[in-house]
């Protein structure tokens, strides 16, 4: 009946560790659970009987809902691309930050993909806008994906002359779209620094295309709002494809 009391130690300790077992459980197999999870997480020393309750309630969702990840040959390897999916939402957090999560796809012919990596944390720094939330998030993604992209080369070709795979970006911000593709500078400096190192990826041809998405197709929702739904990314990681 008391949401709001305070947790005594004993049951703080014991949300710490659910939490943890249930971070582990999302980074293996289960993405659409990251973003209640590290909600949970970013208020741990202030934490109440509703988080206990929230808790018990993302554990019987992991139960309830299972997720079965496919992995399947791709084609040759020329044909192989990384395609980025990235999305943030603006000051969400209980404690007023921002979240910002993404989707890392190995794409081959026929659309097949396979999941590489994915992630959903509080964005690193606090932000005044959701372009800058966006292009943070999209910033950590690319860089995940550059490293990604080496170490294929670095399997396939040698370490002496690696041959990187392209990169694909998608978001559903039209502001950052149109950042990028602009030849236009935003005021805020911090900000057009992360827009140049984009540019630079994009003008370089690491970055094969920066795609714009419509929200309704973002498969990330789910990595950033509670209550998204996650149906569409669910459904990709299950189909393995991205034809529809």
């Amino acid at each position: 009946m008391e949401k709001e009391s305070p947790l005594t130690e004993i049951e703080i300790n014991s949300l710490r560790s659910k939490i943890g077992q249930l971070l582990w459980l999302a980074h293996q197999s289960q993405p659409d659970l990251l973003f209640d999870v590290c909600s949970l997480a970013t208020n741990i020393n202030h934490s109440t009987i509703k988080d206990l309750i929230t808790a018990n309630k993302i554990i019987g969702k992991a139960k309830a809902s299972k997720l079965s990840l496919k992995y399947q040959h791709l084609g040759d390897n020329d044909q192989l691309r990384l395609v980025i999916f990235s999305d943030a939402a603006l000051g969400n957090l209980p404690d007023g930050g921002s979240q910002g999560g993404y989707v890392i796809f190995l794409t081959g012919t026929s659309g097949k993909v396979s999941p590489i990596w994915w992630n959903s944390k509080k964005i690193r720094r606090i932000v005044h806008s959701t372009l800058a939330a966006e292009t943070i998030s999209m910033s950590e993604a690319i860089d995940m994906a550059v490293l990604i992209s080496t170490l294929f080369g670095e399997l396939t070709t040698g370490r002496t002359n690696p041959k990187s795979l392209p990169v694909i970006c998608v978001t559903d911000c039209e502001s950052l779209y149109e950042a990028v593709k602009s030849t236009k500078s935003v005021k805020e400096k911090r900000l057009r620094i992360e827009i140049s190192g984009i540019k630079e990826l994009v003008e370089n041809g690491q970055i094969e295309e920066f795609q714009w998405q419509e929200t309704r197709r973002q498969l990330v929702d789910c990595l950033t709002k509670r209550g998204a739904s996650s149906w569409l990314l669910r459904s990709v990681l299950q189909q393995g494809s991205l034809n529809d």
